[in-house]
């Protein structure tokens, strides 16, 4: 019976140590369990985390390419407008010296059609001191004469009006500056 007895505070003691080991094998477990949840929580955050950068990464860089189409193309159209204003400019400034020349021109027919008055009129009048004339002549010679110096005083305003600038219209047979009437 001593080692029944013996043998039960044996069984007894092991079945303590047995159960306290059990619970600190427990605790160690739910311990780890805990630590093993905490990293799945962990993990799953930082993969939402990674999940979320990537989708702004690829947003990002979708704005990015946007972005640089959009420049690519403002740059190219400001490039295209600078070449239309140098055509344009080109084109502008060549019908400015064309008008210019073509203004020299007609400037220059009109002072060649005053000197031809000019020397009708000095014609007429020698024409006129010429005792030879008869007076059918000089009457009618008269008449052209004052018409030739109508014309040609209109050709000298024309040709006045074209220096100063303005422009010049004719009213009743007389030429009068514009605004005037």
């Amino acid at each position: 019976m001593a080692s029944e007895k013996e043998q039960r505070k044996e069984d007894i003691r092991a079945r303590q140590e047995s159960e306290k080991l059990q619970a600190q094998l427990q605790d160690r477990i739910d311990t780890l369990t805990d630590k093993a949840k905490d990293y799945d929580s962990q993990l799953d955050v930082t993969s939402k985390d990674t999940a979320e950068m990537k989708k702004l990464l690829t947003m990002i860089q979708s704005e990015r390419d946007e972005t640089l189409n959009l420049l690519r193309r403002a740059v190219a159209q400001k490039e295209r407008m600078k070449g239309d204003r140098q055509r344009e400019t080109k084109e502008a400034t060549d019908k400015f010296e064309d008008l210019v020349g073509k203004q020299k021109s007609a400037d220059n027919k009109v002072r060649e059609l005053l000197n031809s008055v000019d020397t009708l009129l000095g014609k007429f009048s020698l024409d006129k001191e010429d005792p030879r004339s008869q007076g059918t002549t000089a009457r009618s010679t008269v008449a052209v004469q004052l018409e030739l110096m109508k014309i040609r005083d209109s050709i000298r305003f024309l040709l006045k009006a074209n220096e100063s600038g303005e422009a010049p219209r004719q009213a009743g047979g007389q030429m009068v500056k514009k605004g005037k009437a």
